[in-house]
């Protein structure tokens, strides 16, 4: 339930669960790289606030893992992946992914 604020920041190579995991809170998460995670890049229980202008490259299961998604504004990120960008969610997925940019990584 704490407040997050993260930015200019990179989440690279991680083995642990998930590169950033919020539970509820009022969430300001902007210009970051979550690149080569173990599960999710940034995973949302919950909370209010805004995710975007990130980029999430090669995160194993989703970019973004939304659930009890709250009031949390999630635009104008960039989610790359061999499967072609992935976000995960409770609530309406196809708002998310209009919302944001998904497609190949290199890796594809």
């Amino acid at each position: 339930g704490a407040d997050v604020h993260i930015r200019h920041s990179q989440f690279v190579h991680l083995r642990g669960k998930d590169a950033v995991y919020v539970r509820g809170g009022d969430v300001a998460i902007h210009d970051n790289l979550f690149q080569d995670t173990y599960k999710d890049g940034l995973d949302l229980d919950g909370g209010s606030g805004t995710v975007s202008r990130n980029r999430f490259v090669d995160c194993r299961d989703e970019g973004i893992d939304v659930s009890q998604a709250g009031n949390v504004d999630i635009v104008d990120n960039v989610i790359l992946d061999d499967r072609g960008g992935r976000i995960g969610t409770d609530t309406s997925k196809a708002a998310l992914e209009s919302h944001n940019t998904l497609g190949f990584s290199d890796q594809h």
